[in-house]
C-alpha cells in the first residue's frame, strides 16, 4: 500500500525496510503491519499524506514508538505515571477533576452543617441528602446514553456549568441570610440531576485520551488526585467553617426551637457561604480544562442514540449486556450492597457522630472524611505501582471479599468507638481498601466493554453504586432518631455478611478481562 513509513519524530521503520506496509484494525484503532517481515504497530491517528510517505501520531514517549506490540503485550506492559503526565489532555483532565473535587468536599461538608443548623433534624438531613440522590439513580442511565450520543467530554462540561450555578445560587442565598429548607431540597436535587450526567462521562472518557495500556496508570492517578483531594477537603471545610463560624451545632436545643444569638448565626452563615463559593471557583476551573480538552481518537458519535425510542432500546442492550455476564452481575451486586450498607452511615451518620459523641465537632467531621481520602490516596498509590504485574480480573477474586471485610469492621469500630483517633484510624483504612479496589475495578470494567458501549457500561456501574444512596440516606436518617450506635452496627454485620458470600460465589474467579471488538 505504501512505500515507507515514520514517526512523526522522524524515526524510520520498519528496520527490514519493507516496500510495502498494510493499514489493519484491530480493537478499533489502526495497526501497521509489515507485509515483509511481519512486524506490527499499533498508531492512533493519520497526521499527514505525502508523496509515498505517511505520518501517523504516535504515543508521547520516546520509549514506545520502535516497541512491536501484540494485543497482550499492550495488555501486560507497564506504564509508568511519567509516561501517562506527558498526554497534554490527561493532565488537563486530572487537574480540573483535582481541583473540582477539591471544592465538591466544600459542599459536601457545608450543606449537611447547614441542614443541621436550619433544622436540627437528622431525619431532615437525611431526606435532603437522599433527594439529590434520586435523580442520580433515575437518569444515570440515560446520562450514559447521551455519552456515546453526545461525547463524554460535551457532556462533562454542560454538567460542570450547571452545578457552578447551583453552588453559585448556593452561596448567594445563605450569605443573605434568604435561604430557607424548601430550597435547600430543589437545589439538592438539581445538583443530583447534574451529578447523573457527569459520572458515566468521566469514566468513559478515558479511553478516549489514553492508549489502552495506561489505563490503569491513568485511573489511578485520576482517582489518586480526586481522592487527594478527598484527604484534604474536608478537614480544611470543617475547619473553616469551625473557624468562622464556631463550634458544633446544639441540635438538641435547636430541635427544641430554640435560637441561636444573632453573632453565631451569623458567623456561621458567613462560614457556610465561603465554603459553597470555593466549590462554585473549583467548578470554574473545570469548565476551563475540560474546553481545552482535546480527545485523541476521532469521536464516533452514536446520532440514532439521541431519539427518544432509542434511548430506552439503548439503555435496555446494556442491561442485557450485563445480565448475560455472571462475573458482571456479581461484580455489581458487591457494589450495589457495600453502597446500600455503607453510604448511609458515612453520610448521614458521621456528622451526627461528631455533632453529639465527638468533642471536636465539625473538625472531628472533616478530619474523619479526610481519612477516608487519605486512605483512598494511599490505596490508589498502590493500585498504580502494581500495574501491569497482574490483570485486573485475577486480583478482583481476592481484592472484593477483602474490601468488604475492612469494611464490615470499620462500621462496628464506628458504631462502638466514643473518640475521634479510632474511628479516624478506621476510616483510613477502608478508605484504603477502596481506592485500590476501585482502580483495578475500573480498569477491568474499561478493558472488558467494547468501545459502543462504554458510556451505558459505566452509567450501570454508577448506578449500582449510588443508585441505592438515597435509600440508604433516608434508612440511617430515620434509624438516627432512635439510636446514634444502631445504624453503624447493623451496617458492620450486613457488610461481613456480603464479605463471606463474595469470597464463596464462583463468579468472581472467571473475572479475566475479555475484550470485545
Amino acid at each position: 500500500m505504501l512505500c515507507s513509513y515514520k514517526t512523526a519524530r522522524g524515526a524510520a521503520w520498519p528496520t527490514c525496510a519493507a516496500q510495502r506496509l498494510s493499514i489493519l484494525c484491530l480493537e478499533e484503532r489502526p495497526v501497521l503491519l509489515c507485509e515483509n517481515c511481519g512486524d506490527a504497530r499499533f498508531v492512533f491517528e493519520v497526521s499527514c499524506i505525502r508523496k509515498r510517505e505517511i505520518i501517523f501520531s504516535e504515543p508521547c514517549d520516546d520509549a514506545m514508538s520502535g516497541a512491536s506490540l501484540t494485543p497482550g503485550d499492550e495488555l501486560k506492559s507497564r506504564a509508568s505515571v511519567l509516561q501517562v503526565l506527558r498526554e497534554p489532555n490527561f493532565r488537563l483532565l486530572w487537574i480540573g477533576e483535582g481541583v473540582s473535587t477539591l471544592g465538591t468536599q466544600f459542599y459536601l461538608i457545608a450543606l449537611p452543617w447547614l441542614v443541621l443548623k436550619l433544622t436540627g433534624s437528622t431525619f431532615t438531613l437525611g431526606s435532603v441528602l437522599g433527594l439529590a440522590g434520586v435523580p442520580r439513580a433515575l437518569l444515570l442511565l440515560v446520562g450514559g446514553v447521551l455519552t456515546d450520543a453526545f461525547s463524554p467530554r460535551a457532556v462533562m462540561l454542560a454538567s460542570n456549568i450547571a452545578r457552578l450555578g447551583l453552588v453559585s445560587l448556593l452561596a448567594i442565598l445563605v450569605l443573605t441570610r434568604s435561604v430557607e429548607i424548601w430550597m435547600l431540597y430543589i437545589l439538592a436535587f438539581l445538583f443530583g440531576l447534574a451529578d447523573a450526567f457527569f459520572y458515566p462521562a468521566l469514566f468513559a472518557i478515558m479511553p478516549q485520551i489514553l492508549d489502552k495500556r495506561f489505563l490503569q496508570s491513568g485511573n489511578a492517578i485520576v482517582q489518586g488526585i480526586s481522592q487527594l483531594s478527598i484527604a484534604a477537603g474536608p478537614v480544611l471545610a470543617g475547619l473553616l467553617i469551625a473557624m468562622v463560624g464556631g463550634t458544633s451545632l446544639d441540635t438538641q436545643s435547636l430541635a427544641r426551637g430554640a435560637a441561636l444569638p444573632q453573632k453565631a448565626y451569623e458567623l456561621r452563615m458567613e462560614g457556610i457561604a465561603l465554603a459553597f463559593a470555593i466549590n462554585a471557583l473549583t467548578f470554574m476551573v473545570s469548565v476551563f480544562t475540560l474546553r481545552a480538552i482535546r480527545t485523541r481518537y476521532t469521536e464516533v458519535l452514536n446520532t440514532e442514540l439521541r431519539s427518544i425510542t432509542s434511548v430506552l432500546a439503548s439503555i435496555k442492550e446494556g442491561m442485557l449486556y450485563v445480565w448475560k455476564d455472571g462475573t458482571l452481575r456479581t461484580i455489581f451486586a458487591i457494589a450495589a450492597a457495600l453502597s446500600l450498607l455503607g453510604e448511609g452511615p458515612v453520610l448521614v451518620g458521621v456528622p451526627v457522630l461528631a455533632d453529639t459523641r465527638l468533642p471536636e465537632g465539625p473538625a472531628a467531621f472533616g478530619i474523619v472524611m479526610s481519612c477516608f481520602g487519605l486512605g483512598s490516596v494511599i490505596g490508589i498509590v498502590l493500585a498504580g505501582a502494581h500495574a501491569g504485574s497482574r490483570s485486573p480480573g485475577q486480583r478482583l477474586y481476592v481484592l472484593l471479599p477483602s474490601t468488604c471485610g475492612l469494611m464490615g469492621f470499620g462500621m462496628l469500630t464506628f458504631g462502638f468507638a466514643s473518640s475521634t483517633v479510632p474511628i479516624a484510624l478506621s476510616a483510613l483504612a477502608m478508605g484504603g481498601g477502596l481506592g485500590y479496589t476501585i482502580v483495578v475495578l475500573t480498569t477491568w470494567l474499561q478493558q472488558r466493554t467494547p468501545a459502543y458501549l462504554m458510556g451505558r457500561m459505566m452509567s450501570l456501574m454508577v448506578l449500582a453504586v449510588v443508585g441505592v444512596i438515597p435509600i440508604s440516606q433516608l434508612l440511617v436518617g430515620a434509624m438516627l432518631e432512635l439510636s446514634t450506635q444502631f445504624p453503624f452496627l447493623a451496617a458492620g454485620v450486613l457488610i461481613l455478611a456480603v464479605a463471606v458470600w463474595s469470597a464463596r460465589t464462583p463468579n468472581l474467579r472467571s473475572a479475566a478481562p475479555t475484550q470485545v471488538s
